[in-house]
C-alpha cells in the first residue's frame, strides 16, 4: 500500500470497546481488548497518513452470528431490551458499513459503531 500511495485497512472491533456492558454480562477482558483495538486505529492513522494509507475500525453491535448463537438466553433476551428495533445486526449489515468505510476516502482513524440503539444506557 506504501508503495502505491494508497490504501485502506479496515479492522472489525465491538461497541464492547466503548460501552462497558457487553449484553447482559460484562466481560472486562473482551471490552478491554475491543477498546484497544480502536485506540491502535486511531493512533496508527497517523502514522500511515503520510503514505496515503487509511485504517479504520468498525465496531458492530450484538450481530447475528454463531457466536450469538452460543450465548445463554438472558443475552438474547438483553439483545431485544437495549436495540432500538429489538434485534440484532445482520452480518450483511455490518459488510455493508464496511465496504462503505473502507471505499470513502474521509474516513480514517475513525471506529465506526453499528449498535442499534445498544449502549445507549441499557
Amino acid at each position: 500500500m506504501r508503495s502505491e500511495g494508497r490504501g485502506s485497512i479496515l479492522i472489525l472491533g465491538s461497541i464492547a470497546g466503548t460501552k462497558a456492558r457487553s449484553g447482559s454480562r460484562v466481560n472486562p477482558v473482551y471490552n478491554a481488548t475491543k477498546a484497544a483495538l480502536a485506540a491502535f486505529v486511531n493512533s496508527a492513522a497517523i502514522q500511515l497518513r503520510p503514505q496515503g494509507v487509511r485504517i479504520n475500525c468498525i465496531s458492530p453491535g450484538p450481530t447475528a452470528t454463531p457466536m450469538m448463537d452460543a450465548q445463554p438466553s438472558q443475552v438474547h433476551k438483553a439483545v431485544s431490551e437495549i436495540t432500538l428495533d429489538g434485534r440484532m445486526n445482520n452480518p450483511d449489515e455490518v459488510a455493508e458499513l464496511a465496504l462503505f468505510v473502507a471505499a470513502h476516502g474521509r474516513f480514517t482513524g475513525e471506529d465506526v459503531g453499528l449498535g442499534g440503539g445498544a449502549g445507549l444506557g441499557g
